[in-house]
């Protein structure tokens, strides 16, 4: 599924976010690492916006390491993360693997054609690109393992404000607050996603002032109101406390873009959202092995003068 709307950015997750309360159901103040294009289905929504410029006043759990022009925020726990939210690491293992692929049918070409040393050429392009993909391999293997660690620790990169399924009110009727990550939608160890922040904005402003010195306050924000057949593009960095409700029920479906890192507001920046081929080269790869034709077909593989 990719909306006109979303243009030629590249989907990352579509999630469904649903719950039943009446008073107001909080997702505690946080940021995404995609952009978020959120279409209410039921209920009513109010979202407080801050600016990712403030990134380094928001006080979140985990220490930020970089703040991209974009908005994109990085961690120090993360690994080296570029704009787009592509792993550096994942990206020069990508063009290795493309220039590598690129040699071999140039070599391919060169036997069909009889030329001279084209055999030898074929044979070292061969390994080449054995030796690549066996790297590949490998540093796959080793990322999933760390993504198991951290299953194990109850963290996860991708948080966002609410879990699935049968949240409702407390029985006194007051405002609930939980937070909640995708795959483990109630954090049971206690520790706390680093996009989240520390401010709980139910608290008195005097109060806030005296905790959290910096905070930009709760008057800063920008409040909007989403309703039933209403949508809202939330850039990534962008941190927002939303808060949810409904009588009867909350239901909501989002998309979420890698976030695009050409910032060229010419229609050039438009058909060219990303500066690395690297995310329309995925998306292009996994509609393939999908057997789905590729929503746009001016989505263009990148050839390796593109990477």
């Amino acid at each position: 599924l990719k909306p006109a709307l979303l243009g030629h950015l590249v989907p990352s997750q579509l999630n469904i976010w649903m719950g039943a309360s009446k008073h107001g159901l909080s997702s505690g103040l946080h940021h995404d690492h995609h952009d978020n294009l959120y279409v209410l289905l039921r209920g009513h929504k109010r979202f407080r916006l801050y600016s990712p410029a403030d990134a380094q006043r928001m006080y979140t759990y985990g220490q930020i390491a970089h703040v991209h022009a974009n908005g994109r925020i990085v961690f120090k726990s993360q690994p080296p993360v570029g704009p787009d939210g592509a792993e550096i690491s994942k990206v020069q293992l990508w063009k290795a693997r493309t220039v590598a692929e690129t040699e071999l049918k140039a070599a391919e070409a060169a036997l069909a054609r009889g030329d001279a040393g084209a055999q030898q050429r074929l044979n070292e392009a061969e390994e080449h690109l054995e030796d690549t993909l066996e790297k590949a391999l490998l540093d796959e293997m080793e990322m999933e393992m760390d993504d198991d660690e951290m299953d194990e620790d109850g963290a996860s990169d991708e948080d966002d404000h609410q879990g699935f399924g049968g949240d409702s009110d407390k029985e006194d009727g007051s405002t609930q607050r939980r937070r909640s990550t995708l795959g483990d939608m109630v954090d049971e160890s206690g520790t706390n996603p680093d996009n989240f922040c520390r401010v709980d904005l139910s608290k008195p402003d005097p109060e806030i002032r005296r905790d959290f010195p910096n905070f930009p306050g709760k008057g800063a924000a920008a409040v909007v109101e989403v309703k039933a057949g209403e949508m809202l593009y939330l850039p990534a960095g962008w941190f927002h406390e939303v808060t949810s409700m409904g009588e009867k029920g909350h239901l909501a479906f989002n998309y979420w873009s890698h976030p695009p890192d050409n910032l060229d507001p010419s229609m050039n920046g438009f058909k060219r959202p990303y500066s690395s081929g690297f995310w329309p080269a995925m998306w292009a790869e996994n509609t393939a092995r999908s057997g789905q034709p590729s929503a746009d077909n001016r989505d263009k593989v990148s050839t390796v003068d593109e990477v």
